[in-house]
């Protein structure tokens, strides 16, 4: 004869299995369980002040988190332009140093400064 499950409610629609196969993993796992739980104590209108607290308080450390990453790729981007336009402006420099080191040698043509 089939046991008969006990009905805990909040995590039967979540597919609950500990599968996990490292500790992080199992405290994953058990930080969503958690959050369901306090989910739906917060739509029952039964979720405690430190509950709710909690909640805020991590969503505001997450949104301090993405403004530090969004600030971090700008100054990454700001110094890639930097390196771009000074690779350039090397480039150019090599480019006229080789034209003055031709014309030197006589290998320039005066008209045009192009290699012959």
């Amino acid at each position: 004869m089939a046991r008969k499950t006990k009905d805990t409610g909040w995590y039967n629609d979540r597919q609950f299995t500990s599968e996990a196969r490292t500790d992080e993993e199992r405290l994953d796992e058990l930080a969503l369980l958690a959050m369901d739980l306090v989910e739906e104590r917060l739509r029952n209108g039964t979720a405690s002040s430190a509950e709710t607290t909690e909640l805020l308080r991590m969503r505001t450390v997450q949104m301090k988190l993405k403004n530090e990453l969004a600030a971090a790729q700008a100054a990454l981007a700001k110094s890639k332009k930097t390196a771009i336009d000074s690779s350039q402006t090397i480039q150019k420099m090599i480019e006229e140093g080789m034209a003055a080191y031709g014309r030197y040698q006589g290998a320039l043509n005066d008209t045009n400064d192009e290699f012959l």
